[in-house]
């Protein structure tokens, strides 16, 4: 049985390309992923920018994983090896891409929602907020 670090081994021999996708992909999620963190944190703490800054980094994240993919379907089927695989080897490829790329972009839209649903309830409470405290000025 192969374990893990030898299967990718074997797919960074087969597909050289795909290892520096994966190097430059790792890189570039790790900013993407740092921003929504710190963008989090901004909300958090009810900094004015912080869920406009969540928005813009899911935003990114979500264009991103469709870039990547658009960059490892060449990778792969542009290769020399790619006619060597079996039809059910090739599919699993192309399948593992479109398929993760689908779970992670599906991920990201769920959470672009979820905060954005939060923005408006927090707006809706402030907003009531502020309209208890106007009508306390008023009546004193």
């Amino acid at each position: 049985m192969f374990s893990v670090n030898e299967n990718a081994k074997q797919l960074y021999q087969y597909f050289p390309g795909f290892e520096l996708s994966v190097m430059f992909s790792n890189s570039i999620g790790q900013i993407l992923n740092f921003w929504f963190a710190t963008a989090i944190v901004m909300a958090w703490l009810k900094d004015p920018r912080g869920f406009r800054q969540v928005g813009l980094a899911l935003r990114f994240q979500i264009i991103f994983c469709i870039a990547m993919l658009a960059v490892n379907i060449p990778v792969f089927t542009l290769s020399s090896n790619w006619s060597l695989l079996t039809s059910s080897e090739a599919g699993g490829i192309i399948g593992g891409l479109i398929g993760g790329t689908v779970g992670s972009v599906g991920f990201l839209l769920v959470l672009l929602y979820l905060f954005s649903k939060a923005q408006n309830a927090r707006n809706a409470i402030e907003s009531e907020i502020e309209k208890g405290e106007e009508d306390d000025s008023q009546a004193a």
